[in-house]
């Protein structure tokens, strides 16, 4: 894989077009040297190097879906005013798309209470979706925490698993209320 990253401790490289990266010198002692690109689940290997040793490792990474925020729009707010707002129950519909090397096969996203955000909606299922597909949008129900001041940010996490498959958590930053000045 061209461009993938192998770094241990502060020491990185990244790989040619053959995938090659080269040598990695380090200090003798314990490392883990990882592997990763986007696209792909990144692969570590954990070893003791004595002092003048040497060790060839190859890895070898597993395409992964890569789901990106497309757009996010508020469909639905208990105060009409076009702004989510401390202690309103809003519904904000959230659009992915897959950007990966493979097709998703179940994507279920579950959003996570923290950041400002409580009492969140069941998960939604995204299912199936293809390589550089169409954006597919889902619903998410949720109250923002009146402790949140009105003109910041809360943030919106949203956990991916595709089967068995963990894909990470993805983050949405929301502009909470419309802050206005007084005179």
């Amino acid at each position: 894989i061209a461009g993938a990253t192998v770094s241990a401790s502060v020491y990185s490289r990244l790989t040619a077009a053959n995938g090659s990266y080269g040598q990695l010198a380090v200090v003798p002692g314990e490392h883990t040297v990882t592997a990763s690109a986007r696209g792909f689940r990144a692969d570590s290997v954990s070893f003791v190097l004595t002092n003048g040793q040497t060790v060839m490792q190859n890895f070898a990474l597993e395409p992964i879906p890569v789901l990106n925020n497309v757009s996010n729009q508020l469909s639905t707010e208990s105060c009409v005013n076009g702004a989510p707002e401390p202690g309103e129950f809003v519904t904000i519909l959230v659009s992915l798309r897959n950007t990966g090397s493979v097709a998703t096969q179940d994507l279920i996203a579950t959003l996570m209470t923290g950041g400002g955000i409580i009492l969140p909606s069941p998960p939604q299922n995204y299912g199936a979706m293809s390589v550089n597909g169409p954006t597919v949008a889902r619903p998410f129900m949720f109250r923002i925490s009146p402790s949140v001041p009105c003109g910041s940010r809360v943030t919106m996490t949203i956990h991916l698993q595709d089967g068995p498959s963990d894909l990470g958590n993805l983050s949405i930053e929301l502009q909470i209320g419309k802050q206005q000045i007084a005179f």
